[in-house]
This record gives structure tokens, sequence and C-alpha cells, in this order.
């Protein structure tokens, strides 16, 4: 399922100018037997003043991420602890993600960015999505992130007014070895309303895709990959 967000960053910016565009696809699988997974990929554009630019830009990349990594495979989308609790990260978390980063690529590092932040304005389904997902699809992806929120999302469109609630993006990145022809890889998004839990939750992704990284990944000229002929079996659509 796809979803478009816009945003405003800083708060106090018009909420009728958004500045900030996000692209997510989310995918929820649920399998024959063990408990259902859901994942996400997570694109952003801030750099452009019309709209159309900045959905451009999500799209690319999204689609840069898609021909990077192995989307039949779960461990290749941003995923979320199950616990609850933990809404603080501590230091041995990211001396084990590198630690876990080093034994696929032993001259990788890895970075943890401070976490940037937007207040969201406006959501709604890619438009091929939306009658696939039912009303409001949106609402149950967002729920997934912060519960009770779509609540709120829904009676701020009835009343026609904005929840005042800024969503917290963290995103853990791989550095390789300092050469030609080489750049950072994304390990793992985390996407919250609280700043501490979106970097819990960006390091836990990036424990599960880093089971995936590989030293090509890391290559700038990624291959895009085959498009499926009509007689060949198509991966699942997320």
């Amino acid at each position: 399922m796809a979803v478009w967000l816009e945003g405003i960053d800083p708060p106090k910016r018009m909420a009728n100018s958004p500045n900030v565009t996000v692209l997510m696809v989310a995918n929820f699988k649920i399998p024959k037997s063990g408990p259902a997974e859901f994942g996400f990929l997570y694109s952003v554009s801030r750099g452009g003043n019309k709209k159309k630019d900045r959905e451009r830009d999500c799209a690319r990349d999204l689609v840069s991420s898609l021909d990077l990594l192995p989307a039949e495979d779960m461990r290749a989308w941003s995923q979320m602890p199950d616990t609850k609790d933990k809404l603080d990260l501590r230091p041995d978390d990211v001396e084990r993600l590198t630690k876990a980063v080093r034994s696929r690529c032993p001259k990788a590092s890895v970075m943890c960015p401070e976490p940037t932040s937007f207040v969201l304005v406006a959501a709604m389904p890619w438009g091929p999505h939306e009658k696939a997902h039912g009303a409001e699809a949106e609402l149950a992806m967002l729920e997934k992130f912060d519960p009770g929120f779509a609540e709120l999302l829904r009676e701020a469109r009835r009343v026609s007014g904005l929840v005042r609630k800024q969503w917290f993006v963290a995103e853990v990145m791989a550095n390789p070895e300092a050469k030609e022809g080489v750049r950072p890889v994304s390990l793992g998004i985390g996407f919250a309303t609280d700043r501490n839990l979106a970097k819990v939750r960006a390091v836990h992704a990036a424990e599960v895709r880093t089971q995936l990284l590989t030293e090509d990944m890391f290559k700038k000229d990624v291959p895009e990959k085959p498009i499926p002929k009509d007689n060949e079996t198509k991966p699942a659509a997320p």
C-alpha cells in the first residue's frame, strides 16, 4: 500500500503551504502460520517549492531502494520492534548493530544522525491503490506507528482542522570505506511521534536489514531489476 504524506517544517509554517512530501510503501504480510508482519519503505523530499517536483524526487528515491533491495524478503523492509516498553536507545544497541554490520562488511561504519521532524497536514493513498485498500487506508497505516492518531486525524478532517503533532524520522546509515564509486546505504528508518522512539525503531529496522547487507549495495551504479515477462511468476504486490 502506497501513501503520500504532506508536512510542514518548521511547525509554525502555514498548513496550507506544506514543504515536506513523503512517500511510504507499506507491506502487510499475513502468513498462514506465525504472526502477521509489517514493514515499510520511506522516501522524503524537502528540496522544492512545487509539490509535483517533491513527489517526483520521492518516487525516484523509492525506485532506487526497490532496485537495491530484494523486496520479496521482509527483511528488506523497515520493521518495528514488538516491544512497546523500550523508549530509549542504549549505547550497547548501537555497538551491537555496528558489530553486526562489520561482520558483513568489515570496513563499514554506522551513522545515526539526529532525527528530522515535521507536522503532518495531509495524508492520502496513492491513486491506483485507493480502491484496492478501501476508504481511509492511509489512516490504518498511520495507526501502526502511533495508536490513536488515526481517530484524531479523522476528527480533524471532519472539522477542517489539523492535528498539531510532530512526527520524527530517524535513519541509520552504513558508511563504506572511502573510495571512488561508493555511497552510504540506508539500513533502517524509524517513524514515530516521539524522538527517542524513532531512534529505537530505526536501530531495530537496521538490525533486521543488516542481515541482507553486502559490499555490492554500496556501489553507486545499482543495476535496475528486470521487468518480469507475462509468463513469469510475479511477486505479490505490497
